[in-house]
């Protein structure tokens, strides 16, 4: 059911939706606030890709205010810039895993990255973002 699947996507990143039966979101009484009931919802690598998203939005609201990116997932959490207000469960990819957080030398581009379903960086399941400062 698409309703069910965008609804749950929406709720995983702290939203309150949720679908009548003639499909039309209306509010639900609390939002999901646990990996596992997010994940069971929409699958991990749909809620990892959520999760990069909006961790790269809300590094490029920083960037866009301060002229600098983030350094760290601590600093992307505690901002108020971007569209949706940060949640410590950005940090986490849809396995559980934090997500990886690594800026340049030169301080222009950051790299978020999840090491996917078994963990291990560099055979296919990785799923990134990078943000590039110019």
């Amino acid at each position: 059911m698409r309703c069910r699947s965008s609804v749950a996507v929406l709720a995983a990143a702290g939203f309150s939706l949720g679908c009548s039966s003639s499909r039309a979101p209306q509010m639900r009484t609390a939002p999901v606030t646990d990996l596992g009931t997010a994940v069971a919802l929409v699958g991990p690598d749909s809620l990892t890709s959520l999760g990069l998203f909006l961790l790269t939005r809300a590094s490029t609201a920083i960037a866009e205010s301060t002229s600098v990116l983030p350094s760290s997932m601590e600093q992307i959490l505690q901002s108020t810039l971007g569209p949706v207000p940060a949640n410590a469960s950005w940090a986490k990819d849809g396995w559980g895993r934090p997500i990886v957080v690594s800026r340049s030398k030169n301080g222009k581009e950051l790299l978020l990255l999840s090491l996917g379903a078994d963990g291990v960086l560099g055979n296919g399941d990785d799923d990134f973002r990078v943000v590039r400062r110019d």
